[in-house]
């Protein structure tokens, strides 16, 4: 587990955090990708909270799968997809423990961001915002009963068509 300064457990995430900036937690993360491809054939991974992984790490992760080769392992390494939650917060943010994998350090590196911000688009409300709130899968500028207030008219015309060039991006 990551530890903090005082000794205690980091709990920013939804658990203890592991600390996959000290050398044998990332050997972990990369050995155990390599096993799922090798022994069973594991064509893809998404990483929970990937903003809290060293940007190292996930690099070695995806240039020990594109090592795989066809004709030697059986497997095409470079067609496994790697993506994750790309951002930070709690201990991590603003570079505190190193460069982490985030959105915005992930060009050109082969592996892909899940885009929150599409998701908000679409569905309304966010991790962050009321879960009821509208967008534009869900509903926006159609009358509701109970619920959080989705605002005026124009406010919502606004939201919406600011989800719609979100989501077309």
């Amino acid at each position: 587990h990551r530890r903090a300064e005082d000794g205690s457990y980091e709990h920013s995430t939804c658990a203890n955090n592991t600390a996959t900036e000290r050398y044998m937690m990332g050997r972990l993360v990369c050995d155990s990708v390599l096993h799922w491809v090798t022994q069973y054939q594991v064509d893809g991974f998404r990483f929970d909270l990937m903003g809290h992984i060293p940007l190292k790490v996930m690099r070695k992760v995806r240039d020990l799968l594109d090592s795989l080769r066809l004709d030697m392992h059986g497997i095409d390494g470079r067609k496994i997809m790697l993506y994750g939650e790309g951002w930070e917060f709690g201990e991590v943010a603003n570079g505190q423990r190193g460069q982490v994998a985030v959105q915005q350090q992930l060009a050109g590196s082969k592996i892909g961001a899940f885009n929150d911000r599409i998701r908000d688009s679409t569905l309304g409300g966010s991790p962050f915002t009321d879960p009821r709130l509208q967008s534009f899968a869900t509903g926006l500028l159609k009358p509701i009963t109970g619920g959080p207030d989705q605002g005026s008219v124009r406010d919502q015309e606004t939201r919406l068509r600011k989800a719609q060039d979100t989501i077309r991006i």
